[in-house]
């Protein structure tokens, strides 16, 4: 039985953060034991303090860790791992909505000692009906295919405690971890039965400002760490969209919309690191997402 400690970092999220860590500690462990729920609080000056503090008191195993100046969540997520006790460490947004049984699910894998990563499945909570909602769907969609084939790193992951600290610069920090685990001569395993609900942007700035800024980090992670991700993989993004359109017959409008927006934000982002200018470790907080 492995002893499990939960990282959750978090900047200003009084209104998603106690539907959060409720999700977390009502989850079934799958026979292990849940040691501690380490919320890192970087920089926030809204409620979320006062109510993870609120949550501590009535349970113990929860621990609030706080930032007087916000870092980035790389940072926040070096500091849960330096304060973590347990044997295995999951680590998920402060917005995202874990579904029942994940946990059980995502620790499963750990038990190979050849896996060093348990990667879960990333679902919109977004209306499908508007441009935007459908282009989270799809954009979700298209992660699930690409990592049914070559698992990528996403914001719910599980992964052995053996003492990583990852370089604060970097916005992209599941892929760094999935890096560095993959030159450790580890595997990462995606487990879709895993779910994370989370809810995509809903208007134009806030979705190209998202888009852009991974795209970014991941363009980066490319120049520094020699390093890809599966979903820059044009045949399997072109294989998982081809059944997206068989399987989900979009309207096209909506298709070639969601389509222009994503060359527009990776176009934007080719230019911004062909510029050498510095990758975003601490990004501009997206507004649309967080309202579930």
């Amino acid at each position: 039985m492995a002893k499990v400690s939960v990282g959750v970092p978090a900047y200003n999220e009084e209104d998603n953060i106690r539907r959060c860590l409720e999700a977390i500690l009502a989850q079934d462990m799958g026979g292990h034991e849940l040691l501690e729920v380490i919320v890192v609080s970087s920089g926030s000056t809204d409620a979320t303090d006062a109510i993870v503090s609120a949550m501590a008191a009535e349970d113990p195993r929860v621990r609030l860790l706080r930032q007087e100046e916000r870092r980035g969540k790389a940072s926040a997520n070096n500091l849960f791992m330096a304060s973590a006790g347990g044997d295995v460490l999951i680590q998920l947004n402060a917005d995202a909505l874990v579904s029942e049984g994940a946990f059980a699910h995502l620790l499963r894998p750990l038990e190979d000692p050849e896996v060093g990563v348990a990667v879960g499945r990333l679902a919109s909570v977004n209306d499908v009906e508007g441009l935007f909602g459908f282009s989270a769907h799809l954009m979700f969609y298209l992660h699930h295919r690409v990592s049914s084939a070559a698992p990528k790193m996403c914001e719910l992951f599980a992964i052995r405690n053996i003492g990583v600290r990852m370089p604060e610069d970097i916005n992209t920090d599941e892929d760094w971890i999935g890096h560095h685990f993959l030159g450790e001569g580890y595997r990462i395993v995606y487990v879709p039965e895993a779910v994370s609900n989370l809810k995509g942007a809903t208007n134009l700035r806030d979705f190209l400002h998202q888009r852009a800024r991974v795209n970014i980090g991941e363009n980066y992670m490319r120049r520094k760490y020699k390093y890809q991700p599966s979903t820059k993989d044009d045949r399997l993004v072109a294989t998982a969209a081809l059944d997206f359109i068989r399987e989900e017959r979009p309207w096209p409008h909506l298709l070639f919309g969601a389509v222009m927006l994503e060359m527009l934000a990776r176009a934007y982002a080719l230019v911004y690191v062909s510029m050498g200018l510095e990758d975003q470790a601490v990004w501009e907080r997206i507004d649309s997402t967080k309202r579930h």
